[in-house]
């Protein structure tokens, strides 16, 4: 009974963290839409929401594209916030 139980966590535990990298991968797409039809705000909506879904899922591209619009949007201290995630670790 006990490896069943321990076979079912290990089957279940995974396809949690899985949606929230679908979740967190649709915004990203989402964003990229809206940063495309020109509509910033938007576009840094979805962004913002994608990193606080699943930090880890967006790759340096997306922290500098939410950088990019965040300073066309002319918000400052935003920016800084996202440009150190976008260099590659060393």
């Amino acid at each position: 009974m006990k490896k069943i139980i321990l076979l079912l966590i290990l089957l279940v535990f995974p396809l949690g963290f899985a949606q929230n990298v679908f979740k967190s991968q649709k915004q990203i797409y989402l964003a990229e839409y809206y940063a495309h039809q020109k509509e910033d705000q938007k576009a840094l909506d979805h962004y913002l929401e994608a990193f606080k879904i699943n930090s880890k899922t967006p790759n340096s591209d997306e922290y500098l594209e939410a950088a990019a619009i965040a300073f066309n949007l002319k918000m400052i201290k935003q920016p800084k916030n996202y440009l150190p995630k976008a260099l590659p670790n060393n």
